[in-house]
């Protein structure tokens, strides 16, 4: 019969943690304070859209991408703009 070892406990994991979660750098979304929906509520209209953009961005790809955003605040609307502005 097999045997479950207890769970192992690292004592400087729990003394040092909060000195490591301090060296991550903050998010950079954070800073900016943006009032958006959810990726569903907010993936733009691509059906009479004949750019490449349009025809390769997906709902999943858009999800994925949405809460990204560089160091200087540009989100990944910013970057698809131009293909939706040009049907």
């Amino acid at each position: 019969m097999w045997k479950v070892k207890p769970p192992v406990v690292f004592p400087l994991e729990t003394r040092y943690r909060p000195i490591l979660e301090s060296l991550v750098p903050p998010d950079p979304m954070s800073q900016f304070h943006l009032r958006r929906g959810s990726p569903d509520e907010e993936f733009p209209d691509l059906c009479r859209n004949s750019t490449w953009m349009g025809r390769i961005l997906t709902r999943d790809m858009y999800r994925r991408q949405f809460n990204r955003c560089t160091h200087s605040g540009v989100i990944f609307d910013d970057v698809i703009r131009p293909g939706l502005e040009e049907p």
